[in-house]
């Protein structure tokens, strides 16, 4: 496992993005690190589909993580950032993978997030693999 610090995190979260890409060297499974929920399922489904870009769905909205074959590196390395990763995902295309994981859609940004997630938990009704 290798640890990448951005040292320009300042810039927004593309620029973080980038800089762990340019320390790989394989396909890319990029997870935001305020996504806990994303189950282990929808992981295999992604490995397991075909494309050089593919997205999870939830009821037919987009969600996360995101796969980028090794190929597409250097193209998401030189890319502008405009709109961020969706914005690189758009323009690339995409194979959209139909989950029933609602995990690829709930992220923890806030304290708030956090209670509502840990509640959820405490009553048995977050999502398990």
């Amino acid at each position: 496992m290798t640890f990448v610090r951005n040292p320009l995190f300042a810039n927004g979260m593309f620029d973080s993005v980038r800089c762990g890409v340019g320390a790989t060297r394989g396909d890319m499974l990029i997870l935001p690190g305020d996504m806990p929920l994303v189950s282990g399922t929808t992981v295999a489904r992604l490995l397991a589909a075909r494309g050089d870009v593919r997205v999870p769905t939830y009821r037919k909205r987009t969600g996360h993580p995101i796969f980028v074959a090794a190929a597409l590196r250097a193209a998401l390395l030189s890319y502008d950032g405009d709109g961020g990763l969706r914005g690189f995902r758009d323009r690339q295309g995409y194979a959209a993978v139909p989950t029933d994981d609602p995990g690829i859609l709930a992220d923890v940004d806030t304290l708030d997030d956090y209670r509502r997630l840990t509640q959820r938990e405490g009553k048995g009704n977050a999502h398990e693999d």
